[in-house]
């Protein structure tokens, strides 16, 4: 289901209850399990539900399990697939295939290569948003820097409500606001303006990097990095969101290294 945490026992328990049929026609029977780490996570519950079927299935029946997380799958699940890997395409390769095919405009197109990890389709969704996400992710920096506290609260609320219902879009939300750190610390520590990504908010960067004149910027995008990890871990998201909230603040302050993951974990 869209927005599922995991793929529930009972669901493997219907494909076990159906491959018992015999198929109405002669030929082979496909099962597609997409995002088939969530077989694995938060609990391996429907992995070793399925793991006896994998190691002895029907005559002529076939299991593809998909997933690009591959490292929460259980050892015993992956030792019984044949694993194929299709590698993202390099950023380089979607950057030009927007602009030449799709008319994407060479900023963009950079940025949507980048933030979608070279993933063509999404890149193509994406593409027409890039203005809205880019101030989104201006508002979400603005916010994290707010002297509230109860602005906090109320922003690792949003966010944490966006990784739950929408984690697309969480993750994209992240991959921009990483960028956009990374235009800052470009902007702190070289004053290159040819290197800057969103060279379109060249006035709203300038301005966070003169309201904190001894940020680390390179340390804060190493936190958001941290969370993202933290986060693939099914670590509680308001605590890793909170811990992240500190961490960027106190590295535009030029205070606070993040901290080890073990501090959170």
């Amino acid at each position: 289901m869209d927005g599922a945490q995991s793929i529930l026992i009972n669901s493997v328990r219907d494909i076990r209850r159906g491959i018992r049929l015999t198929p109405a026609e002669a030929g082979w029977r496909s099962y597609l399990i997409f995002e088939a780490e969530k077989l694995c996570a938060p609990n391996p519950t429907a992995a070793n539900a399925l793991l006896k079927i994998l190691e002895e299935p029907p005559p002529r029946t076939l299991f593809v399990l998909v997933t690009d997380r591959v490292q929460l799958m259980l050892d015993t699940i992956r030792s019984r697939c044949l694993g194929l890997h299709f590698p993202p395409l390099p950023p380089e390769q979607v950057a030009q295939y927007l602009t030449e095919q799709a008319g994407v405009g060479q900023q963009e197109a950079g940025i949507l290569a980048q933030v979608t990890g070279g993933n063509l389709p999404q890149a193509q969704l994406l593409s027409g948003e890039d203005d809205a996400l880019s101030q989104g992710v201006e508002q979400l920096l603005a916010a994290l820097l707010t002297p509230r506290p109860k602005g906090w609260q109320t922003l690792v609320d949003r966010l944490v409500r966006q990784h739950r219902s929408r984690p697309q879009e969480f993750a994209y939300t992240m991959r921009l606001l990483q960028l956009w750190l990374r235009d800052l610390m470009v902007l702190a520590r070289a004053g290159d303006k040819e290197l800057v990504l969103f060279d379109n908010r060249l006035d709203e960067l300038e301005q966070h990097r003169a309201a904190w004149p001894a940020s680390d910027w390179g340390v804060a995008a190493m936190a958001v990095d941290q969370a993202l990890g933290l986060l693939e871990r099914n670590i509680n998201p308001s605590l890793v969101l909170v811990n992240m909230i500190l961490d960027i603040r106190g590295a535009a302050k030029g205070k606070v290294l993040p901290r080890p993951e073990s501090a959170i974990a």
